[in-house]
C-alpha cells in the first residue's frame, strides 16, 4: 500500500526499503541453504542489504524527528544528569 499510495516520499521511500528486506532475505537464505558450495554469493549481498537497511531505519527515525540538525536545536543547553537509567552514572553531568 505504500506504493499505491505514495503520498510522503520522505518516509515512504526509508518504509518500503525496509519492508523489501523480508523477501530479498528470505530469497538469498533459502538460496544459500539450498546451494551451499556458492552461499557465499547469497550470503554477501544479504548482508550488504541488511546493513542497508539499518542505515534507511536510523534515517526514518532522523526524518521522523526532523532531522540530524532538529536534534542538535532540541538538545542544546540542555544539562544531561548522571543516571543509572541512561547509563551514565559514572559521568560527570554532560552540558
Amino acid at each position: 500500500t505504500h506504493l499505491c499510495h505514495y503520498t510522503q516520499p520522505g518516509f515512504q521511500r526509508y518504509i518500503c526499503r525496509i519492508i523489501w528486506i523480508v523477501p530479498f532475505y528470505c530469497t538469498a537464505s533459502w538460496l544459500a541453504l539450498k546451494y551451499r558450495d556458492y552461499s557465499l554469493w547469497f550470503e554477501t549481498p544479504r548482508d550488504c542489504y541488511e546493513a542497508w537497511v539499518i542505515y534507511n531505519f536510523m534515517s526514518l527515525c532522523m526524518a521522523y524527528v526532523g532531522g540530524p540538525g532538529a536534534v542538535v536545536i532540541k538538545s542544546e543547553g540542555k544539562l544531561i544528569k548522571p543516571s543509572w537509567l541512561l547509563c551514565t552514572c559514572c559521568m560527570k553531568p554532560i552540558p
